[in-house]
């Protein structure tokens, strides 16, 4: 979008948002869902929302949609969104929501917990992107929730939160791996990062895999996971291998990951198995965006290719032997106590807010008749 498109949306977001939170009834017990990631919820958003219907105490409502709608349809959604937040106890986000974080203000009673969409500190993301022009970052937020302690300052940097204001809870998507307990089957998977405006360069990466994979027999089935931001995207050569499905309904499944920057190594490292890095693009990442760690890679020792052919041709070569040690590694560092209770810290988080909220009431009732005994005196 230009510039001045940008700067009215925000000023049409923020003027909905005081007129309705004004206006309108607030009510503490609405629990929101709210995401412009994709059409469907992301899946650690998706164990607290199921989890969060069944409680009969709360109002639970939703505005979730992808970014590859018609401009008129999301821009129904995201007012319907504003609509909910000024309304809402307990927002709960899971990527950039550009309705959200639009807002010039936005009041305390609106509690708002980005519970993020990936785990780990591997490459920079959000406001830590310097050399990334935004007229809307990340902000508006009263609690983030991370995986481990050391996740802490990068994502306040990345989130534009103060460090107090990060919970660690376990991470959502991490949780989810240890629910799974299929048996690996004979597949690869490839689920290359979101490269942002370079959707041709991503596409071809992915063609130029397919078609090494297509002249060698590997004996494994590959399928592709693209990014949610890519999933409109027409392309002939890539439909038979593209899977329509969500990639961790199938994660665990694959014998093989080959990506490149994605948070996914961390999500794959449950299982134990091999691990394959094509990245051509390397030296330029690590400058744009850039990583956090630019040792992560090398500290577990993770192959990396720097063409489909080279991968392919060492596949071929090692067969069944490729090395499971990095994804074991990776597992011990990621994968901790919080990790498995994550979706209990994070439901108890909640729990306080709405706890505090309660008393926070009942203290004002309290005051008020203090005040009218004392007048009445």
């Amino acid at each position: 979008m230009k510039r001045w498109e940008v700067l009215l949306l925000k000023g049409l977001f923020s003027v909905e948002y005081l007129v309705l939170a004004c206006l309108l009834p607030y009510r503490r017990n609405m629990i929101t869902f709210v995401s412009s990631r994709s059409d469907e919820m992301t899946v650690g958003m998706k164990i607290l929302y199921e989890e969060m219907k069944e409680n009969k105490e709360v109002d639970v409502r939703t505005c979730i949609y992808g970014r590859n709608k018609k401009r008129l349809s999301k821009f129904y959604k995201a007012i319907r969104s504003v609509y909910l937040i000024a309304r809402s106890g307990i927002v709960i986000v899971d990527d950039h929501f550009y309705p959200l974080n639009a807002l010039a203000i936005k009041f305390k009673r609106n509690k708002v917990i980005q519970i993020w969409h990936a785990a780990g500190e591997l490459k920079k993301f959000g406001n830590s992107l310097n050399k990334v022009k935004t007229y809307i970052p990340h902000k508006n937020y009263d609690f983030v929730c991370v995986n481990q302690m050391k996740d802490i300052p990068f994502y306040a940097q990345a989130l534009g939160v103060e460090k107090s204001q990060v919970r660690v809870t376990g991470s959502l998507q991490l949780y989810v791996q240890t629910l799974h307990d299929k048996a690996c089957e004979n597949r690869i998977i490839y689920a290359p990062t979101y490269r942002n405006g370079e959707h041709a360069s991503c596409l071809s990466m992915a063609e130029e895999l397919v078609s090494e994979f297509e002249k060698a027999e590997t004996g494994y089935e590959l399928i592709l996971s693209l990014h949610p931001y890519l999933e409109g995207e027409k392309n002939e050569k890539l439909q038979h291998y593209i899977s329509k499905q969500d990639i961790h309904s199938f994660l665990s499944e694959g014998a093989i990951l080959i990506t490149d920057y994605s948070s996914l190594i961390l999500d794959f490292s449950y299982f134990e198995r091999p691990i394959l890095i094509l990245a051509p693009d390397f030296e330029a990442y690590k400058s744009n965006p850039g990583f956090f760690d630019e040792q992560f890679y090398a500290k577990y020792n993770l192959p990396m290719f720097a063409s489909a052919s080279e991968l392919i041709q060492q596949l071929k070569s090692a067969g069944a032997k490729i090395d499971s040690q990095p994804a074991k590694k990776i597992k011990q560092e990621e994968f901790s106590r919080q990790t498995i209770d994550a979706k209990n810290n994070v439901l108890q988080l909640i729990n306080c807010l709405q706890l505090e909220e309660e008393r926070q009431v009942y203290d004002g009732f309290r005051q008020r008749g203090k005040k009218h005994s004392s007048n009445t005196q």
